[in-house]
Order: structure tokens, then C-alpha cells, then sequence
């Protein structure tokens, strides 16, 4: 007994030893949390020039960090927009703030950043009857005839470490679709505009807040409620504040015709900023906004479709079409060495559009694109869809859809091994499918 006893304390010294170095060796390696399943992987979104760390850190001021994700920048010019507008037409009639709009960018007058100051000296050089040149924000400088931004940015982005990096950002021209056929509005009777002066200036933020784009809504509206409240600190639009009306597009057609009705029937609106789906814009211009005669800028729908819209100038934008973003993915698929990219688009006006221009793009380059497979939003499955975008044996998969749907397909994509490189765009750019997809 007295034999066995020594010989399990020796075991127990030997094993005291063992776990004490075992634990030097795993405190010295600390070894990181293996990579994301997209880690790496690129994609291309409406981009910005130089945002200025002016502009940056009032934002930061307000709402904390500026996230990675499109759109903010333009939300904040599209009300920016609005409001100079109605005080250079000394008015509320949005007939009237339209036209006022289109002199904003004034290439001989003032130049004015985009800050709490610049807006200050814009509101005063307007009361004093002076030119001015906005400089967005977002690098917006002004319209086509059609309401279209004929020179912007687009970003190229990659995912690093589970987190979204721009990697670099390229300068873009468009040339005005002067051979577009127009989509006529739908006949819906039109309502007269809102009186002129009757009241404060109303500003409607249509937004995603539910569905597939619902990522993307809070931080838009942020950047809505910054150019408010900076153009309200300068003294307001035409002496009252300016109020923002608050409605959700569900990223869904239907629902944003009803919350537009809503801003203008109930709210009395005399501008609408959205949405963000192109078909929600489209079916909100056609069916609200343009028989109304209200005034619509959209800061994040990209299709050609809506240049096409006859719109009697109502419609704008205030970030470039797909025209841009097209070639610039295809131009990112040439430079990985990708020689075969199959796409997989959310089935509506932005994602075909989009589809269309980076297939053009990339087989011009001379790439091939082996199938180009439509997808709807939401679905609870979508391995029917990837096997036809992967039966062409694609050197990678272009996912042009949004964010919510987007996660349930990679996912599957991955877990059916089906291919494990992907491609991303404006409506992909985002932070939940990082973390949904691992």
C-alpha cells in the first residue's frame, strides 16, 4: 500500500508538470480566432470623394462611429437640397423648390462645403441673392436634365479581418441617357401641391427600416437628420425649422406607395427622400410622387430605369447609376484573376440592371458569365437557384441582391459546397452578412 501510495503522488507530480507547461506553451501561442468565411473576399459600392474630417466628426458628434455602409452621405444631401432650395425660391410649393434646386450648383458661385458652417454661409448668401456651388458631401455637384448625377465615386472594398475596408476609390463620368425610352406614371389623379408658405418646410424620409434592406434605413435616416438639424441651427428655412416625416418602405413596392401616400396626404409633404430598393422608387414616383407633382430624390437607387421615368422633373438622385458600378465589379472580377463569374440578382429593376452592366463589362474584358440567375427577395431556400449559377463551374458568384437574403444563399452556397468565392456590391455591402456568414 505504502508502495502504491508513492507511486500515484509521483503521477500526480509528473501530471501537475505536464499541465503547467502545457499551459507556458498555449499563453505563449495565443493563436487568433480563425478567419471569417468571407474574409477576403471583394465587392464595389457607391463610394465618396474626400467626406473631410469636418463633415465626418459632426457626424461622429451626433451618432457615434460613421459606419462602412453607402448612402449616408447622400441622405444628407438630398435634404441639404431640399431646404436650400425652398429658401432660394422663398417658398414651400415644390414646383417652386424644384426649380430653385437646379441652381444650387452654381459653377460660378460660392463654393460650399459640406459642414455646419458651410450650410450657415450657404443660407446667408441665398438671403442675400447670391450664387452659390454646393459641394456635397457625397461629392454630389448637380443634376443632368433627367435628375441624374453625372459624376461621383464608386468604392472598391474588401473584407479584412470580419470588418469591411475600402480599399480604394475611383472617379466616375457618366454621360447623360439621352436615347432612354421613358416610363410613363401611372394614371393616378393628380393631387394639387401644397400651398406655398403655409407653413413649415416637411421633408418625408422614406427608408428601409423592416425587410431586406433594413440594415441600411438607421443610418440613412441619420444622415437625414444631420443636414435637418445643421440647416436648423443656421436659422431654419424660410424662419421655421425644417421637420422630417418619418415612414418605412418595408424594401417592398406596396407597402412604401401606402407610407408615401401617407406623407403626403396626412403629413403634407412637400418632399419625399427615397427609398432605397430602385423598384420601391419607381413605384413610389409613379404612383405618389409625380402625380402629385412632389418632389422625390432617391440617395441609393442605382437602376437605369429610373432615369427613364417621365417624371415632369420631379424625380432626382443624389448617387451615380449601375452604369458606374457595372464595369468598375467587373473591372475588381479581372483584376482577382477570376475568368468565369456566374451572377446571382435580386429580381427587380436594380438587381437586373445591375446584372445586365457588370456582364457587359466583364465580357467585354474577356471574361465569361455563365449564367445570370434572378432571385427573389426573402426566400427560405435558394439551392435551386445556386445550382443553375454554379452548374458553368464559375471561378466566383457576383451577389447582387440585399442583405437578408443574400446571408441565406451564401450560406447554403458554402454549406452545400458549392462555391466559396463571392463577389459583392452596394447592396451587399454589409456588416450582418459578415457576421451571419462564418
Amino acid at each position: 500500500m505504502a508502495r502504491l501510495g508513492l507511486i500515484l503522488l509521483a503521477l500526480v507530480a509528473a501530471l501537475a508538470v505536464l499541465v503547467v507547461a502545457c499551459g507556458g506553451d498555449e499563453e505563449e501561442k495565443k493563436e487568433t480566432p480563425a478567419a471569417g468565411a468571407l474574409e477576403g473576399m471583394w465587392g464595389t459600392a457607391a463610394g465618396v470623394g474626400d467626406i473631410g474630417a469636418t463633415w465626418r466628426s459632426e457626424f461622429e458628434a451626433e451618432f457615434d462611429k460613421l459606419p462602412p455602409l453607402p448612402y449616408i452621405t447622400e441622405s444628407y444631401d438630398a435634404v441639404i437640397m431640399v431646404a436650400l432650395g425652398a429658401e432660394k425660391a422663398q417658398s414651400t410649393d415644390p414646383t417652386k423648390i424644384r426649380d430653385a434646386m437646379r441652381t444650387l450648383n452654381d459653377p460660378k458661385g460660392e463654393k460650399i462645403p459640406a459642414s455646419a458652417a458651410g450650410i450657415k454661409q450657404a443660407l446667408e448668401l441665398i438671403r442675400e441673392d447670391k450664387a452659390i456651388n454646393y459641394q456635397g458631401a457625397s461629392g454630389f455637384a448637380g443634376w443632368d436634365a433627367k435628375g441624374d448625377v453625372l459624376s461621383g465615386y464608386i468604392e472598391v472594398w474588401k473584407i479584412e479581418n470580419s470588418e469591411i475596408v475600402t480599399v480604394r476609390t475611383e472617379a466616375v463620368t457618366l454621360t447623360p441617357a439621352t436615347e432612354a425610352a421613358e416610363t410613363p406614371a401611372a394614371e393616378t389623379p393628380a393631387a394639387p401641391p401644397p400651398a406655398a408658405g403655409g407653413g413649415p418646410l416637411k421633408i418625408g424620409v422614406l427608408f428601409s427600416f423592416t425587410g431586406d434592406l433594413s440594415e441600411f434605413g438607421p443610418n440613412m435616416e441619420n444622415g437625414a437628420k444631420l443636414a435637418a438639424l445643421q440647416v436648423n441651427t443656421a436659422g431654419g428655412v424660410l424662419g421655421e425649422d425644417v421637420v422630417l416625416k418619418r415612414a418605412d418602405d418595408q424594401t417592398s413596392p406596396n407597402p412604401a406607395v401606402q407610407a408615401a401616400q401617407q406623407l403626403v396626404d396626412v403629413e403634407g409633404v412637400q418632399a419625399v427622400i427615397g427609398g432605397l430598393a430602385s423598384s420601391v422608387t419607381i413605384a413610389v414616383a409613379s404612383a405618389v410622387t409625380i402625380p402629385s407633382k412632389i418632389i422625390q430624390i432617391s440617395p441609393a437607387s442605382t437602376s437605369v430605369a429610373v432615369t427613364a421615368l417621365e417624371d415632369n422633373d420631379f424625380v432626382f438622385r443624389t448617387t451615380v447609376s449601375d452604369l458606374a458600378q457595372g464595369p468598375i465589379l467587373a473591372k475588381v472580377a479581372q483584376e482577382r484573376g477570376y475568368k468565369k463569374v456566374s451572377t446571382l440578382y435580386v429580381n427587380n429593376p436594380y438587381g437586373q440592371g445591375l446584372s445586365e452592366a457588370f456582364a457587359d463589362a466583364f465580357e467585354k474584358l474577356g471574361g465569361e458569365v455563365p449564367a445570370q440567375v434572378s432571385v427573389e427577395q426573402e426566400q427560405p431556400s435558394y439551392l435551386a437557384e445556386l445550382r443553375k449559377a454554379t452548374e458553368g463551374k464559375p471561378d466566383a458568384l457576383a451577389a447582387l441582391s440585399y442583405p437578408q437574403s443574400a446571408a441565406v444563399y451564401l450560406k447554403e452556397a458554402l454549406e452545400n459546397n458549392l462555391i466559396n468565392t463571392f463577389l459583392f456590391c452596394d447592396g451587399t455591402k454589409s456588416e450582418d452578412i459578415i457576421k451571419a456568414v462564418q
